[in-house]
């Protein structure tokens, strides 16, 4: 009898098992959510420094601009993100989001991972936070002020111009 349950048990299981895999598998396009409205780039930049800081490089990697995503592999930023973090054991802290003017132009040296075509507007962004860091093993902290470049592809709907030559540097110096 109890082996009989059991058989009846794993019978079951199996078969919730399978028909998940054929609802997955069987033609079930994942859909990509569509981007938030944000009010503001500064709420933009604001929104992507505190994933970053919460380590979810995932949902920055999702919000960075197109032209970047075409040169770097999700795999490839990740990765980077990761064992920088890791390594140096990284941690920002009191961001702070300050200041967005609208420009013509992206940064030097961003202009080429640019896709014109729904290109609203660029802005640059100023934000602050402290970043504590491991070095020579001693913890270290410094205040960083940056200003990052962010499009505005539709009203509302923002990307993250960053450069990616870090991540793709990494591949030649390893």
């Amino acid at each position: 009898m109890v082996m009989r349950i059991s058989k009846l048990i794993i019978i079951k299981t199996l078969s919730i098992g399978l028909l998940l895999l054929i609802f997955t598998v069987g033609g079930v396009a994942e859909t990509v959510p569509e981007p938030e409205e944000f009010t503001s780039s500064i709420q933009f930049v604001n929104y992507i420094y505190h994933n970053y800081a919460d380590a979810n490089f995932e949902e920055v990697y999702r919000w960075l601009a197109p032209g970047i995503q075409a040169v770097i592999s999700e795999a490839d930023y990740l990765e980077f993100q990761l064992e920088n973090k890791e390594k140096y054991k990284l941690e920002l802290q009191q961001i702070k989001v300050s200041e967005s003017i609208k420009k013509d132009e992206p940064a030097v040296g961003l202009k080429e991972y640019l896709v014109s075509d729904d290109l609203v507007s660029i802005y640059e962004v100023e934000v602050n936070y402290q970043l504590n860091f491991r070095r020579l093993g001693k913890d270290q902290q410094k205040d960083i002020t940056k200003v990052v470049s962010v499009l505005e592809n539709k009203p509302g709907s923002y990307r993250l111009l960053w450069d990616p030559e870090p991540v793709l540097n990494k591949g030649a110096n390893s």
